[in-house]
């Protein structure tokens, strides 16, 4: 994240004010500036670990995409998994909400807002489409993910931790 970024996010802490941002010239950027796009994101979790998908081969996100106007997030995220990997869902489980950080495509200002969804899957994952590469992740693996994802494992990490036995174990390992 470049100096502009931080300072932003910093700013936006101090004040609790998410919308505010600073633009690079010191004009205040206003949350009507901010296009928020509707993102279905599937955790698929098996024996292997943590289900990612990768355009590049290099950074690592988990499976998802923008919500068609008509199409509830669960229906994105059910659909972008099998675009992505063409595993098949049997099972959907609505999980938390993430709002992403805003950042900068050309001259407009971006971020998602994932709602992200424990989906059991059937299949063998394929990258298919865009995706290149597909990994299973566990804490402590060498993969670059990611911001937005990191920061959703970290919540669904504490959310396991709750669930399984409150000493943060998750998926065989610690978490």
């Amino acid at each position: 994240m470049d100096n502009f970024h931080r300072l932003g996010a910093r700013l936006a802490a101090v004040f609790h004010r998410p919308e505010l941002f600073l633009e690079e010239d010191g004009q205040k950027l206003k949350a009507s500036r901010i296009y928020t796009r509707r993102r279905g994101t599937a955790l698929v979790e098996s024996d292997l670990g943590i289900l990612l998908v990768s355009e590049d081969g290099v950074r690592f996100s988990l499976p998802g995409g923008a919500a068609n106007k008509s199409e509830l997030d669960i229906q994105a995220a059910i659909r972008e998994l099998h675009e992505e990997t063409g595993l098949c869902a049997y099972s959907a489980k609505y999980l938390f909400s993430h709002l992403g950080d805003v950042r900068k495509r050309g001259a407009q200002y971006n971020r998602n807002h994932h709602q992200v969804f424990l989906i059991e899957a059937e299949g063998v994952p394929t990258p298919r489409q865009e995706i290149k590469v597909i990994q299973f992740y566990r804490p402590g693996d060498e993969i670059k993910i990611s911001d937005s994802t990191q920061k959703i494992l970290q919540k669904y990490r504490d959310y396991r931790a709750l669930q399984v036995n409150g000493r943060g174990e998750w998926a065989g390992g610690t978490g």
